[in-house]
């Protein structure tokens, strides 16, 4: 049996410049390149970005629950709306218009009370909404359900439109910044 040595990106390298940043070299500042790592007063790294990302993926929770929430009124207010039997199709839409904002719902209020049984049912069977344009893509499919209920008019199109305009703007914040979602 003949031994073979690790491929090269296995094996640890002598060169220094190939090292890793401990934290040591850190607070010494002697191999941070340029001043691009920023260190507080007590020399543990600050990172803009971080503080952005953390501020807009709460201010994207609320907004999405909110709109589940607008979104599941209007579906609830269009089904009571509905008077006649030949208006059968509303309510297939008012149905799954309501599913899905509580489906919604309760994959963005996970976030603030985690449960291991609730994320695992989500991830095994709503893989779609982990990723940024899953989710963009199905709050889109839902704006244009509101748009289809009809009833009440007003309430279907300023709903469909939030939906869609908050979901557009998911995909275009990530095609700008996708240094955002990460």
């Amino acid at each position: 049996m003949s031994t073979t040595q690790a491929p090269s990106w296995l094996r640890e390298s002598d060169n220094e410049d190939s090292t890793p940043l401990n934290q040591h070299d850190i607070r010494n500042k002697s191999v941070i390149p340029n001043n691009t790592i920023t260190l507080d007063s007590d020399g543990n790294v600050v990172d803009p970005l971080t503080k952005k990302k953390y501020y807009l993926y709460w201010f994207m929770k609320v907004i999405s629950l909110l709109l589940c929430c607008l979104n599941a009124a209007t579906a609830v207010i269009g089904l009571g709306s509905i008077h006649e039997v030949d208006e059968s199709g509303k309510i297939y839409v008012g149905v799954y218009m309501f599913f899905f904002s509580i489906l919604l719902f309760v994959f963005e209020a996970k976030e603030f009370y985690k449960m291991e049984w609730l994320d695992h049912f989500y991830s095994r069977n709503f893989g779609f909404l982990y990723t940024v344009l899953g989710k963009a893509f199905f709050v889109i499919f839902i704006a244009f359900l509101s748009f289809g209920l009809g009833d009440p008019e007003f309430m279907s199109f300023l709903t469909g439109l939030s939906l869609a305009g908050y979901g557009a703007s998911i995909i275009a914040l990530y095609l700008k910044y996708p240094e955002l979602f990460d």
